[in-house]
């Protein structure tokens, strides 16, 4: 099509730089014809002239007038015909660059194709589901999809700190927040989740990669100067907690209540029952069955 446009210009070029020539030659054969008839009608009036050199100028006029309008009014005719055609070639060549523009795939973004599920020369059967050409990756967009267990849900909340870890960096530890929380649970090996996401910053996305497996902390809440133990020190009995605390003398150890505020996954904070510099036990070897009984029968009353 762009070579029938470019011979059809070519054709109104022509057009243009020919045919107003002629009609030029024409007009001056017509002048030329004019006054020679309206010279010969003087003439005829003086009787210089005969009747048939009157005839013949007009004649001669005549057909310089006939020759004239034909060559005005096939310049014009010819020049709307050829106008049309490049108006009808240009409307199907841009019928045919939309048409084009339909086999080539953009992309909404810019990143790295990381998957091409289709190959040159493929058919794409065009349907109600969108087919998967392409899968591009922006890398400074990534985002971390966490499974939050049915028990926790309810403490977690958009905004929380996130750390995180994955096995080829043990050593760093990623931050970040929860951006969203799904409400619609996810059932895996019958155990109910909720999905959250969490927005990978762009210093950290340098590191990661799709995919990857994650280690997941999520802070619900971070206080500093407080009193906390160990997690093993802390013993549950008759629906209290308590401690056992280092003392000196034959019982060893005396049992003290507690009341806790936060719990860690190590530590636990203190509120009350233990102050700091204590010592605590985490540990507590008790006796066995026949040792309690080898003592009992070493106890006895005096004969």
């Amino acid at each position: 099509q762009k070579a029938a446009l470019q011979a059809a210009q070519n054709q109104l070029a022509q057009i243009i730089l020919t045919h107003p020539e002629r009609i030029r030659e024409a007009e001056a054969n017509f002048t030329y014809a004019r006054l020679t008839r309206e010279r010969e009608k003087e003439l005829i009036k003086k009787e210089y002239t005969t009747k048939d050199s009157l005839d013949k100028a007009e004649s001669q006029f005549n057909a310089a007038e006939a020759v004239l309008k034909r060559l005005r009014d096939e310049h014009e005719t010819q020049q709307k015909i050829v106008s049309a055609n490049i108006q009808e070639i240009r409307a199907q060549l841009e019928q045919q660059e939309i048409r084009l523009t339909y086999t080539r795939i953009y992309s909404p973004i810019s990143g790295i194709i990381s998957d091409v599920t289709a190959q040159e020369g493929e058919t794409i059967v065009a349907g109600l589901q969108v087919a998967n050409l392409v899968t591009v990756l922006d890398p400074t967009r990534l985002e971390m999809w966490i499974y939050i267990d049915e028990t926790d849900i309810g403490r977690a909340k958009p905004g929380q700190k996130v750390e995180y870890t994955v096995d080829t960096y043990p050593e760093r530890t990623f931050t970040g927040a929860i951006n969203k929380i799904y409400p619609q649970p996810v059932v895996k090996e019958n155990i109910v989740y909720y999905l959250s996401t969490v927005k990978v910053s762009v210093q950290d996305a340098a590191f990661l990669r799709p995919e990857m497996t994650t280690h997941v902390k999520i802070v619900t809440t971070e206080k500093t100067g407080v009193l906390t133990v160990p997690n093993a020190a802390i013993k549950f009995e008759k629906g209290r907690q308590i401690a056992y605390r280092t003392v000196s003398g034959p019982k060893r150890v005396e049992k003290v209540a507690l009341k806790l505020g936060i719990r860690g996954e190590e530590r636990t904070e203190i509120l009350s029952g233990v102050e700091e510099g204590m010592e605590l036990a985490t540990k507590l070897v008790l006796p066995t069955a026949p040792e309690v009984e080898a003592k009992k029968n070493s106890t006895g009353k005096r004969p």
